[in-house]
C-alpha cells in the first residue's frame, strides 16, 4: 500500500503519502530532519525498521503521535538506545559497530562525542529540548569534527 514503486522500501514521496494517509501534518523541516535522522546509510530510502524510527523521531520531536508531545529526556539514562546510535551515526561511526555496542559503551561514547557526562542535564548542557534538535546538533558536531579531521 506505502510502497508504490515496489522497491521493498519507501521513499520520501511515499513517506509524505504515509503521513498523508495518516492524517498527519508536519512542516518541511521537521519531516525532512526526520528523514535524514533515520536514513543512516543515506539511500534516500527507508527500510520498514527506518519508518518505525521515523515515526517515532517525529512522535519525540513533534509530538504529532503522543497525546502529551513526548520531548527529548533530560537525563541520557532515560534517553532511547535507537535514539543514541542514531546520534553516534553522525558522528562517523559505523551502523553496524554501533548497534554491536553495550547500553554502557554507546552512552559512554554519546557523553564523549558531545563532550558531557552521564548525568548531565541534556537539555542544559546541549541546549536542545527534542529528539531532532539532539540528532541535528550530532549531525553538526559529526561535520565539523569530520572537517577538523580532513
Amino acid at each position: 500500500l506505502l510502497d508504490t514503486d515496489g522497491s521493498g522500501a519507501l521513499n520520501m514521496n511515499e513517506v509524505r503519502a504515509a503521513m498523508s494517509l495518516l492524517e498527519k501534518t508536519v512542516s518541511n523541516d521537521a519531516f525532512e530532519n526526520a528523514f535524514r535522522s533515520v536514513d543512516t546509510d543515506f539511500s534516500g530510502e527507508l527500510t520498514f525498521i527506518e519508518f518505525l524510527d521515523f515515526v517515532k523521531v517525529l512522535r519525540d520531536a513533534e509530538g504529532i503521535f503522543a497525546d502529551d508531545g513526548c520531548r527529548l529526556p533530560s537525563k541520557l539514562k532515560f534517553l532511547d538506545l535507537r535514539i543514541i546510535r542514531c546520534a553516534l551515526v553522525h558522528f562517523g561511526c559505523n551502523k553496524a559497530y554501533v548497534s554491536s555496542l553495550s547500553m554502557q559503551d554507546t552512552q559512554d561514547r554519546f557523553c564523549y562525542y558531545f563532550g558531557i557526562y552521564p548525568n548531565d542535564n541534556i537539555h542544559d548542557r546541549l541546549r536542545v529540548s527534542s529528539v531532532a534538535e539532539l540528532i541535528e546538533l550530532a549531525r553538526r558536531l559529526g561535520q565539523k569534527s569530520r572537517r577538523t579531521l580532513n
